[in-house]
């Protein structure tokens, strides 16, 4: 294609050249750079030698016909997307047919009305245009897709081992200072293990993320209890929530049952929510998880339910979108970039469910992660302590 600054150059060819005197004369009225060639060979000896913005051909020539000409553009991977008119005194019928089966773009019949030939071109260049403005976005959005990934890929390969390195060898030094009696030193290697902690946490999403985009979330399902799940996740965080003088609290409202799923990733997907309770709670607070089925629907429901300040009515609709923390401020109380929450939405779908997000009437927010009742499969009729 010719630079944008250039007028665009179209290729004319005919074996008449009072047709093809006729055809120039008036596509450079139209403000076109008009090239002209006898036959179908040498047309295509021109669009490979220089730059054409289409092809205005005759179907019947010697040596090679528009047919031909059409065929040979479109196996030419430099020249398959050029847009080709063909311009035919054949039965029109069986000529359109025999067009569009080789690869046309558009097609016209003679004797040509000069203006509407003019207009015939402008049309199906201006389209041509369009289309290869969407065929560069794209291009574009897949060079950034594969580029982001292979971003990803080598920060995930180049950063977790130092960053292990780093929590590591920051908690032996803790250890070591904890048991040598200078607390004040311990501390500053506490914070060396916590930021490496948060960075790797912050890695591993972003690759989880970029992998669930690019190829979707594969699940490992198998035979879970959603008590026993919820029970684990909860002692993970005792030691978080201690810190705030936050209770975990565990709560069931269905009889025991297990339910099919992908272990790990619902274990990842309600330790998200728990964390994100916890960090937006306020001290002394009570921070609810637990599971229900819906009696309607049948559907199981795991809730994380928080007594933070909730969220503002107008900012729901970008929950769960990357970078869009309620408070995105450099100086704001809360670490993360809105991962967590976008991680637990695409696993919850995976699985054919959905999530919710909603405030209590004494405030505090709701995360409601349902599943369909099919993935029930098995119950009992004693109740879960």
């Amino acid at each position: 294609m010719t630079d944008a600054t250039q007028p665009s150059r179209i290729l004319m060819t005919d074996d008449d050249p009072v047709l093809l005197e006729l055809g120039e004369a008036t596509l450079a009225s139209e403000g076109y750079d008009v090239v002209t060639a006898e036959n179908g060979k040498e047309a295509l000896a021109k669009l490979r030698e220089s730059d054409f913005d289409m092809l205005v051909t005759d179907l019947e020539m010697p040596v090679m016909n528009g047919l031909e000409l059409t065929a040979a553009i479109r196996a030419d991977a430099r020249l398959q997307n050029l847009p080709v008119m063909i311009v035919t005194g054949k039965d029109q019928t069986e000529a359109v047919d025999e067009a569009y089966a080789a690869g046309a773009t558009s097609f016209l019949s003679k004797p040509l009305n000069w203006k509407l030939f003019a207009r015939s071109v402008r049309f199906v260049h201006n389209a041509a245009m369009s289309e290869k403005a969407l065929r560069v976005a794209r291009d574009e959005a897949e060079s950034a897709a594969k580029l982001k990934q292979a971003i990803l890929a080598n920060l995930n390969h180049e950063m977790r081992t130092p960053l292990n390195h780093i929590i590591g060898f920051g908690q032996v030094i803790s250890q070591f200072l904890a048991a040598s009696g200078h607390p004040d030193e311990k501390q500053y290697a506490d914070h060396i293990v916590f930021g490496g902690q948060r960075l790797l946490k912050l890695t591993s999403d972003m690759v989880f993320l970029a992998a669930a985009e690019t190829d979707g979330i594969s699940l490992d399902e198998t035979e879970l209890s959603p008590q026993d799940t919820l029970r684990s996740v909860a002692s993970t965080f005792e030691e978080q929530a201690e810190e705030k003088n936050i209770t975990i609290h565990v709560a069931s409202e269905a009889a025991k049952m297990n339910i099919l799923a992908d272990q790990k990733l619902t274990v990842m997907m309600l330790s998200k929510l728990v964390d994100n309770a916890i960090k937006f709670s306020p001290e002394q607070s009570t921070v609810t998880i637990g599971f229900t089925v819906h009696e309607e629907t049948g559907r199981v429901i795991f809730f994380v339910r928080d007594q933070g300040a909730g969220i503002p009515e107008e900012k729901r609709a970008h929950i769960g979108k990357m970078f869009e923390q309620m408070d995105m401020d450099l100086s704001r109380a809360n670490e993360g970039m809105g991962a967590g929450l976008k991680i637990c939405s695409l696993i919850i779908e995976a699985h054919g469910g959905k999530v919710r997000f909603s405030n209590g009437v004494e405030g505090g927010m709701t995360v409601t992660a349902s599943l369909p009742a099919s993935r029930i499969v098995k119950r009992t009729t004693k109740a879960w302590a």
